[in-house]
């Protein structure tokens, strides 16, 4: 953790487990989540999201930051007077297409730095944050490629799987 400049995010979250197996009433502090010490002052809060549609034993772990980092679903368009806000359709998406998208947009990518012995002092860290960088540019290129879009007000936003079954 300190080689990479990692910092746990243990201390924001609001419980003491993040894993229960009902059946042994066993819980348990399993699952983590790591940031950059730069990200981690800018961490506003952590969530741990226990509802009835998670199956799994493992219970998610939501963390907020004060800016928005990651590329949602809803995609905005500023240049224009209006704010045009799109939300990508993963559920009408062509995901054989995608996938091939995908491929070809991330398969070439050397992964050799990552034999380095632990006491290497080459420059893999600018490489892996490049890598992640390429990597997260290939899959938004993809999608832009294969996933349709609708305005973000299309559909109710309230509205999921579970109601539609009622």
């Amino acid at each position: 953790m300190l080689e990479y400049n990692l910092k746990c995010c243990d201390s924001v979250l609001p419980t003491s487990y993040t894993y229960h197996r009902q059946s042994l009433d066993n819980y348990v502090f399993l699952d983590h989540f790591m940031c950059d010490a730069k990200l981690f002052q800018m961490l506003r809060k952590g969530i741990v999201l226990i509802t009835g549609e998670n199956l799994s034993d493992h219970i998610p772990i939501i963390v907020q930051f004060q800016h928005n980092l990651c590329i949602s679903n809803v995609i905005c368009d500023d240049d224009r007077k209006g704010k045009q806000c799109v939300r990508l359709r993963w559920d009408k998406a062509d995901l054989v297409s995608y996938y091939y998208a995908t491929y070809a947009n991330v398969s070439g990518f050397s992964l050799h730095l990552f034999n380095c012995q632990l006491s290497c002092e080459c420059d893999r860290k600018l490489y892996i944050s490049w890598l992640h960088d390429a990597v997260v540019a290939g899959l938004v290129q993809a999608a832009e490629l294969c996933i349709p879009k609708s305005p973000s007000n299309f559909y109710k936003f309230w509205w999921n799987e579970n109601l539609a079954i009622l």
